[in-house]
Formats: structure tokens, sequence, C-alpha cells
């Protein structure tokens, strides 16, 4: 869900157990124009080694929106989710099918002023379509952003708050074990 440009589909194609790795972005320019463009770094796929176009000796999928085993669908998520795995899918929509083993959202932070982060992070009915949408013993990833500066407000802070609701969400909807990574490595601005 999310990662319009790229680098968690780079990353999951990097694995060779993935047979398909589903990406839905509602954004069509980031995928197709923005992140190409002036992100190349971040969807590179040159270096994967099933990366050669069928036929060519020379030729290989620079993109890994391109890649065979990217399914790249420029759609909402929520909608995308909700008509296959919600409380009333659409009849048309198998749901066997489409069951997934991971389930990564890349999506805003939940403290974007944005308003369907608070759906992406704290709707119940969207969170038990994803739980749905799991295999038994499947996976759900989630980057919630950055936690509180100072640990003592982290009750004012959004994020924080919005994790806290996400993680009870999880909760009732079957989720049986659930970790949080809180690590100042990995901004922008540091190595």
């Amino acid at each position: 869900i999310g990662g319009g440009e790229g680098a968690t589909l780079r990353e999951c194609l990097k694995h060779k157990t993935v047979d398909s790795c589903v990406m839905l972005e509602i954004d069509d320019v980031l995928v197709n124009d923005v992140a190409p463009k002036y992100l190349p770094e971040w969807n590179d796929c040159r270096d994967l080694a099933d990366n050669q176009k069928p036929g060519e000796d020379d030729g290989s999928y620079v993109s890994c929106f391109e890649h065979p085993r990217a399914n790249v669908h420029t759609v909402d998520a929520i909608a995308w989710f909700m008509d296959r795995f919600g409380p009333h899918p659409k009849p048309e929509l198998n749901q066997e099918a489409e069951k997934f083993d991971v389930i990564i959202m890349d999506a805003l932070d939940p403290d974007s002023l944005v308003p369907f982060s608070d759906i992406l992070y704290g709707d119940d009915g969207f969170i038990k379509a994803i739980a749905t949408a799991l295999n038994k013993d499947g996976i759900f990833l989630a980057q919630v952003g950055m936690s509180a500066e100072e640990p003592e407000f982290s009750e004012y802070d959004k994020a924080d708050l919005t994790l806290k609701g996400l993680e009870k969400l999880l909760e009732k909807n079957g989720a049986i074990s659930e970790k949080s990574y809180n690590e100042a490595h990995g901004e922008f601005d540091q190595p």
C-alpha cells in the first residue's frame, strides 16, 4: 500500500521467494512520471538477478515498476481492500485468489494532515479488511512515522496516539504479535 516512489517495491523484489508483488498507489503521476524521472535510484531494479527482459541479451528492466513480478495498480488502496475484503465485498472479486502472505503499508505518516491518513491507521473496517486479506500466519507491516522526540510528550503526539489506536485495532482483528521499532537511525539527514 503506497510506496509510489518504488523503493518498497524494489526491496520486495530483491527476495527471490517473492513470486508476485502487488503495489497499490493512489498517485498515478508519482508512479508513471515523477518517480521514474526524478527518483530513479529509488526504483532501479537493474541489480536484480532475474531482471532480464525475455529474448534480450542486454535488455533489463530499469524501473521496478516494469519488472515481471511487479503488479502495479494506481488505485485507491482503501477502496481496493474494502471491495475485496471488507464487510460487503463485491461478488465479482475472488477473495481467496488474492490473499497475501505479507502486506506492507508504506503510505502517509499517521500524523499527516491529509484526512485519509486517519482511515489508513484508525478505521476499524479498513484494518479488518487488511486482516481478512492475509493468509493464515500472514504478516502486516506498517510504516507509522517517527516517535515523539521527548517521551514525556508522547501522549500529545499524533503519531504516538495513532500508533496506540492502531495497536488496539490490530489486536481486535486477530493480531497475535506486534512489535514497534523505534530508532533514530533512518532519517534522511543521517547516515
